[in-house]
């Protein structure tokens, strides 16, 4: 039975996105932030985990689909245009050439993207992508066609991550459904549909992994029961992907951004063409750094 202090920490928690594990969270010694994860009782083992699981449900997701959706993306995302099952760390980015954010964007289908952004800048993101969609011209416009849609809550999103973490996927899955990194796929996990994302970095083996809610809690207990994987708050997970791509750290706050287009290129957030929003105004400061 509830306590009223534990109503109100579930209530904190739905709000952050964690109202389905958040009994398991607590059953693990957890200490919460702000309606999050910012620890367990066993800090220490986690620090030494071969593989870290993280509750990443506070992970804004938004849907992108319609007939513009792929002209939309690759004028918004300004990294690689992704292929059908491809996915990757973009810059969005204002006229100006200023970051709006650096999410993950997958493409699930011919004119289906899905964008995650799990930092504090994920509502700036999404302020831009709905004034880009909704701009006009002369009374044309031109992403009529696009639906953008907030499917935050529809899955909960699990962070898997370190060395082993792809040995861990495989005792649920094939081979060959399981992504390579910087891709996406949609696979059975021990007979749970889940849409799983390989996310392309250095360091070590990285997913999310989209898992139905209903389904959650049991995922979630069967990741944990293998030896050298260790529970872990969202920054952690984070700071892992993150490692490899210094960028990201710059995602930490709601002031302007301004990254110089060398960094952003080094890390593959932008593309080579000048043909995305934000392009003139980046190379224009690039130009004004070198004079």
């Amino acid at each position: 039975m509830r306590t009223t202090e534990q109503a109100k920490n579930c209530s904190n928690a739905k709000g952050g996105g964690m109202s389905v594990l958040y009994y398991e969270h607590l059953s693990l010694g957890a200490r919460f932030k702000d309606g999050l994860v910012a620890g367990y009782a066993c800090d220490e083992e986690t620090q030494q985990a071969d593989v870290l699981l993280a509750d990443m449900s506070h992970v804004c997701l938004t849907l992108l689909s319609g007939k513009s959706a792929q002209d939309f993306a690759e004028a918004t995302f300004a990294g690689k245009k992704l292929l059908v099952g491809e996915c990757s760390f973009e810059a969005v980015l204002t006229g100006d050439g200023n970051v709006s954010s650096i999410p993950m964007l997958a493409r699930t289908g011919n004119s289906e993207y899905l964008c995650a952004d799990a930092s504090p800048r994920a509502e700036i993101l999404n302020a831009w992508l709905s004034f880009i969609k909704s701009a006009s011209r002369d009374g044309f416009c031109p992403y009529a066609g696009l639906n953008l849609e907030d499917v935050t809550g529809s899955h909960v999103v699990l962070g898997l991550s370190g060395k082993r973490a792809r040995d861990v996927l495989l005792d649920y899955t094939s081979k060959e459904s399981l992504p390579m990194p910087g891709q996406v796929n949609s696979c059975m996990l021990d007979r749970i549909p889940c849409v799983v994302v390989c996310i392309p970095t250095n360091e070590c083996c990285s997913y999310m992994l989209f898992v139905p809610p209903q389904f959650a809690v049991v995922l979630w207990r069967s990741l944990l029961s293998f030896t050298f994987v260790s529970p872990a708050c969202s920054e952690d997970f984070v700071l892992r992907v993150s490692n490899d791509i210094d960028s990201l750290d710059a995602l930490n706050n709601t002031d302007t951004i301004s990254i110089s287009k060398r960094d952003l290129a080094r890390n593959g957030l932008v593309r080579p063409e000048n043909d995305y929003i934000g392009s003139h105004g980046l190379a224009q400061r690039w130009e004004a750094s070198k004079a």
